[in-house]
């Protein structure tokens, strides 16, 4: 993935998320209950630069399920639907980072996007829904 200068939303995210090389490449982050995501552009790239603390998270067995959900700010909106699959998650816990590929990053001209991240195989002590 291409990329990308958000000088807002670098700023924004800095005081939330602590600084990773993953997301100036396009990826879902997530620290706490604060997510970073993006708006895909039509080609699957990144585009805009979002972050919220509309999140939950799913736990059955030893997989792990965590949506953020982010509005897109006026003027940011995708003409129409867009998506990309199989960018970098990474979640925090208690001071470890576990990542993931099995991603789903999708924005719509509604102004509304939803970041899915699944991981399989975590450890029991990462696997209590924080």
């Amino acid at each position: 993935m291409r990329n990308f200068i958000a000088l807002l939303g670098v700023g924004a995210i800095a005081s939330v998320i602590p600084a990773t090389p993953a997301l100036a490449a396009g990826s879902i982050v997530v620290s706490g209950d604060l997510c970073a995501g993006f708006v895909p552009n039509p080609d699957g790239t990144v585009g805009a630069f979002l972050t919220t603390s509309d999140s939950h998270q799913v736990v059955k067995g030893n997989k792990l399920t965590l949506t953020c959900h982010f509005d897109i700010p006026a003027g940011l909106e995708p003409a129409k639907g867009t998506k990309a699959d199989g960018v970098e998650c990474v979640k925090r816990i208690d001071s470890v980072d576990y990542s993931t590929f099995d991603t789903r990053m999708v924005a719509s001209p509604g102004g509304r996007a939803t970041g899915t991240c699944r991981w399989s195989n975590l450890p029991p002590s990462a696997l209590s829904v924080r």
